[in-house]
């Protein structure tokens, strides 16, 4: 699926499913969301999470740097590309840099813990522009409305989020997503 298309599935459904189990998946699919991130899965059964996604219509994004029995170099990013993934999300600068040459939508996560963090995002982003950017804990909106203006960024939110409130915050703060675990949210 190319970027624009993701990109609007996106917008017109921003709230995005964040599983762990095989339950939660099982979940998600059967949701009404349309965007899923595998934030835990392993070789042996990454492929396998990814098909069911698209089985179920679902744009499904895995976090690289959460698949278990994965090394972090080329090869294993061309691995995951070649198990049918519509992007893959991780905080590593050059798998996203892989990725992107393998023709993937790439989300640099990023954790904002200190005005630190904060200075090493905008270096990064100086030096590689994913196709979207996920900012963790998503309840950091003074800093989400500033990257999002000093950037042009597509920005998703996620972690905390567990209400209906912080979801319409934060899109209305500009970010364009909000990924959650809270299954109570999937149905927005």
């Amino acid at each position: 699926m190319n970027t624009e298309k993701i990109k609007m599935q996106i917008n017109s459904n921003p709230v995005i499913a964040a599983v762990r189990t095989e339950e939660e998946l099982s979940q998600a699919v059967s949701s009404s969301v349309k965007v899923i991130f595998l934030l835990s899965s392993s070789i042996l059964n990454v492929e396998k999470s990814i098909n069911i996604c698209h089985q179920n219509k679902k744009i499904v994004f895995v976090h690289f740097d959460l698949v278990s029995g994965l090394g972090s170099d080329e090869d294993a990013v061309k691995f995951i590309c070649m198990t049918g993934t519509d992007g893959i999300i991780s905080t590593k600068l050059n798998i996203l840099k892989f990725a992107s040459e393998q023709g993937v939508f790439t989300i640099q996560r990023f954790f904002i813990l200190d005005s630190r963090s904060c200075g090493t995002m905008r270096k990064s982003l100086s030096q590689f522009k994913p196709d979207m950017v996920e900012i963790m804990p998503g309840i950091m909106i003074s800093e989400i409305e500033k990257m999002i203006h000093e950037n042009s960024l597509d920005v998703i939110c996620g972690g905390m989020v567990e209400d209906k409130q912080t979801v319409i915050k934060l899109l209305s703060s500009g970010a364009v997503g909000v990924s959650t675990s809270r299954t109570t949210l999937w149905e927005l």
